[in-house]
């Protein structure tokens, strides 16, 4: 039986959300050993994206990194619809799903589901599972666990309730900057896709990337150019190739972007933002025209000095501005943009962020027409001739 006012002590604790969670469970198992494993999973449109996991049989499981369809009809559908728990006595009965499979190799057999609900919305499912069956019949037990359930939900809305706000004013800056940027918004949705995609396949080279991670770099990756506000219309709208003195002014824009951060964070109450946000977002955009051998800007980091979102980022925003129509260039092919990346692999890219890319292509390729660029009016016109 468990301590509900030591529990909230420990919830309350001047900590970030991982770390908390961490405590908690750590508090759980000493009255129920048996619990292996709590994760908190968010729901991102038909799919559900694992958010933190505290797993006694490994730090990390690669199925955690891949995000899961929720199927219509199924009992996860049913949760997130009707905003209930479910509880499963016995993961053996259940159909040999590749999530299921993980769980069981890992040695768990009885499984508690719980919502977590915001505003009369279903946004996330905390799991909690056991290695012992049956574990979740017991009516104290229920009620233990419907109390962690509801303090991590809790904590997790906090979180998720700063985030909005601060998501809120982000965009804000962007519209207002997209306002006068001759990019599409859907390059800048892909953007986020492709970097998120990237981040997902790296996960089985690069452990310093989390699930938060990945969920960071989808929603910052759509900033990287905010800083193109502050540049003038006769260099950002050319057509022309810049001279010397105009590359240096449209360089600036890294800079720029990255004091539209401060400003925004600074000008707004966001001391409960945490820190690393804050750090992600700025190196995404300062950083995202360094290059992998030294020579780029603004500060002429090389290899792992240059921060790994951005690497990621970098990769990304060539890859799809390459592929697209802008005013002053024709979209290259599919070929074209493959050599280039091939060619710039080692100075311009990370060579290992290349060669993810460059293995799953499909994947990348499936994400550009699942967001592609919406007819321009001209288009429209020529299409009802």
């Amino acid at each position: 039986m468990l301590d509900f006012h030591k529990l909230d002590l420990i919830a309350n604790r001047n900590k970030k959300f991982t770390s908390l969670t961490k405590d908690i469970f750590e508090y759980v198992r000493t009255s129920y050993p048996c619990l292996g494993r709590v994760s908190l999973v968010v729901i991102d449109g038909n799919s559900l994206s694992t958010y933190h996991t505290e797993d006694i049989t490994r730090d990390e499981i690669p199925l955690e990194f891949e995000e899961i369809a929720i199927r219509q009809g199924s009992s996860i559908d049913q949760i997130i619809s009707q905003s209930q728990y479910r509880i499963i006595d016995n993961l053996n009965k259940l159909p040999e799903t590749r999530h299921i499979q993980m769980l069981k190799e890992s040695g768990y057999l009885s499984s508690l589901a719980y919502p977590v609900v915001h505003r009369d919305k279903v946004i996330g499912i905390v799991f909690f599972n056991s290695k012992t069956p049956n574990l979740f019949q017991s009516e104290q037990v229920k009620k233990d666990f419907f109390y962690v359930a509801h303090i991590i939900a809790t904590l997790k809305i906090m979180v998720f309730e700063r985030q909005s706000h601060f998501n809120k004013l982000l965009t804000i800056a962007l519209k207002i900057g997209h306002e006068r940027d001759p990019e599409t918004a859907q390059h800048l949705v892909r953007i986020g896709r492709y970097s998120e995609a990237l981040a997902r396949l790296l996960t089985r080279y690069k452990p310093e990337i989390t699930t938060q991670f990945i969920h960071r770099i989808k929603c910052y990756a759509p900033f990287h150019d905010i800083g193109k506000y502050r540049i003038p219309d006769e260099i950002l709208f050319s057509t022309n190739t810049f001279t010397p003195q105009e590359r240096a002014v449209m360089n600036q824009h890294t800079i720029y972007g990255e004091e539209i951060i401060t400003n925004v964070v600074s000008m707004a109450d966001l001391t409960n933002i945490p820190s690393e946000e804050v750090t992600f977002l700025k190196n995404i955009i300062r950083h995202h025209h360094e290059a992998f051998d030294g020579t780029g800007h603004p500060d002429g980091l090389a290899h792992a000095h240059i921060p790994l979102e951005a690497r990621i980022v970098t990769l990304a925003d060539v890859f799809d501005a390459l592929l697209t129509k802008r005013p002053y260039k024709e979209p290259w092919s599919v070929e074209e943009v493959v050599s280039f990346i091939k060619q710039k692999s080692g100075s311009l890219f990370d060579p290992l962020c290349v060669e993810v890319l460059l293995n799953n292509l499909d994947e990348m390729m499936h994400i550009r027409q699942t967001f592609a660029d919406e007819p321009s009016e001209e288009h429209k016109l020529a299409m009802t001739v």
